[in-house]
Order: structure tokens, then sequence, then C-alpha cells
């Protein structure tokens, strides 16, 4: 199951956007730290933020190794795509046809001749 999608809910504690839409990463040392992709990707470069709001409501260390972050999603989560692109199906020429080169040939006389 993808976890991309609406945490409903739930407020980032780096930017303070609620709900996160994307990614949402827990932190599994903190009773309540969540990130969205964007403040995750911050954090993996060695940058712990946290707004003025969180910061009073949510106190958590500035220190980055007490900290480590899995994708999650809840009950709540609402999955958004829900899975892989569809794939075009591309018709096959065949070889009577008309060549796709334009020459006006047969395919099998032209370009699709092996």
């Amino acid at each position: 199951m993808s976890k991309f999608g609406e945490h409903k809910g739930i407020t980032c504690d780096g930017c303070g956007t609620k709900p996160i839409v994307g990614i949402r990463y827990k932190c599994q040392f903190c009773k309540n730290h969540d990130f969205c992709e964007a403040c995750y990707d911050e954090f993996g470069k060695g940058s712990l933020q946290q707004t003025e709001q969180s910061a009073r409501v949510n106190p958590i260390s500035k220190k980055c190794e007490d900290h480590k972050f899995d994708e999650f999603a809840d009950k709540d989560f609402k999955s958004i795509g829900g899975g892989a692109a569809p794939v075009a199906k591309v018709k096959k020429q065949k070889p009577n046809e008309p060549c796709n080169c334009g020459s006006g040939k047969k395919a099998k006389k032209c370009c699709g001749a092996a």
C-alpha cells in the first residue's frame, strides 16, 4: 500500500502544514512527532526544524541523533492515486497496414521487414 496521500488531523511539526499531504514521517522514539516530506528532507541534511507553535505544544529534542523517522499511515489515512500509473497500450502494427514511417508501403515490405 502506498503511503502517499492525505493524513487527516496530522500536523507537520517542522512547518506546521495541516493536514500532511504526501508521505508522513513519524519518529519512532517520540510520542507525537511527525514531518511532511519537505521537512524530512531537511532533517536528512542535518537540520531539525520546528515551528514556534509546535515547540510550545509538542516540545521535542533539537538533536537529530535523538530521532529516527519511518514512513507512516494510520487508520484515517486516505491514499491519493491508488498505486502505479496506468500504462497506455500501444497498437501493434500489422504487416499489411501502411508503414508508420509514412512511405506508403506496407509495413512488411518497408521498416517492418526483418
